[in-house]
């Protein structure tokens, strides 16, 4: 057998594996059956509703480009844009929730079945932020344009309000399944680790480094690319509505989206190793990170009248995490060398009584 075929079938076993494991914890109890299916029932639902939401809007928008009046209405238009964009990351956020919680059941992590659980009523909290939206987008287009524009039936009862009942229905649902899983797999860790305190204490810390990375591949990564879908590099000619960043720091904020990828590969990396010259890079490369949201939560609030407020809140949410991120990625590096490695190792070697600990990737 050739070097390709025979890595070709290495792979082949390990997907297996991994199918095989991902099959077994999701039939584990009737908690986790029913929390796969109640995640995905939820991908489904909010996808539908949410999609009636984003075409209305974009048949608001279509009304007023077709209204002639664009001297007028061009703030509306784009801020109308803005929020298509907000509701088509509404979606995309459902399609990495499911991720999230299939990854939660696979690696049975307890503290991303509790943010889970959270996370659900954030989005119920949000789905009202877009009704609030709806409301001031009408309200200033009329202030602005008077008769001159059609008055919009936003219809919240047929559009907006079934996707708030649809998500705080699975909020409930989502927040009780959550707290059985989070006690079945808390006796699983501990069956795992054992009654050693201390190495508890490193695993939870291990365990919370990982959700925070986790977390940052959405919220900061796609924070970061919506920058240059809503940003402007600033120029004479830029309209005075559109957000605008200067040259530089438009560049510098394109360095730090490449750079985020590259950091979440590292943290993975040299935490599994632990190797702390690599979380040493991690933890100084990532304030740049910091640095770079806080500066671009400055010009999102530089006209707040004018301001897209879900964009706003989204810069926020990455700030927190970043930093969050950073100070958990420096306890994780404390505890280098403490003898969790070696509970890994010695888990694999005796896996015939006793089940290895699995570091989630």
């Amino acid at each position: 057998m050739g070097e390709h075929e025979q890595r070709s079938a290495n792979m082949g076993v390990t997907f297996n594996t991994w199918l095989e494991k991902f099959q077994e914890r999701v039939v584990e109890s009737k908690w986790t059956k029913l929390f796969v299916l109640a995640s995905t029932l939820q991908l489904c639902s909010v996808i539908v509703l949410e999609s009636r939401v984003l075409d209305r809007n974009n048949r608001f928008r279509k009304t007023l480009m077709d209204s002639g009046n664009t001297t007028c209405t061009k703030p509306s238009i784009d801020r109308m844009l803005l929020i298509e964009q907000e509701n088509a990351i509404f979606m995309v956020f459902q399609l990495f929730q499911l991720w999230f919680c299939l990854n939660a059941v696979y690696n049975q992590n307890t503290f991303q079945i509790i943010t889970i659980a959270v996370i659900n009523f954030l989005c119920g909290l949000c789905s009202i932020v877009q009704i609030l939206e709806i409301r001031k987008w009408s309200s200033d287009l009329n202030a602005a344009c008077g008769a001159v524009v059609p008055n919009f039936d936003k219809d919240f009862g047929s559009y907006d309000v079934p996707l708030v009942v649809c998500l705080v229905i699975f909020s409930l649902i989502i927040a009780f399944l959550s707290w059985k899983l989070y006690q079945q797999f808390g006796w699983n860790i501990y069956k795992r680790i054992g009654a050693d305190i201390r190495m508890q204490k490193i695993y939870k810390t291990i365990l919370i480094f990982v959700l925070y990375l986790k977390l940052d591949l959405f919220f900061i990564l796609v924070t970061a690319v919506e920058v240059f879908m809503s940003f402007n590099i600033d120029t004479p000619q830029t309209n005075n509505f559109i957000f605008v960043l200067p040259k530089g720091l438009y560049y510098f904020h394109m360095f730090v989206t490449i750079m985020i990828l590259l950091l979440e590969v590292l943290a993975y990396y040299a935490l599994r190793r632990e190797w702390k010259i690599g979380m040493i890079v991690y933890l100084v490369l990532s304030l740049c990170t910091v640095v770079d949201f806080i500066v671009l939560l400055k010009f999102a609030t530089k006209t707040i009248t004018q301001s897209w407020y879900f964009f706003i809140l989204l810069v926020v949410v990455a700030i927190v995490l970043s930093l969050l991120t950073w100070v958990w990625a420096l306890l994780v590096t404390r505890d280098f060398d403490k003898g969790f490695a070696n509970l890994i190792e010695e888990g694999i070697k005796k896996k015939e009584t006793r089940k290895p600990i699995i570091i989630e990737d």
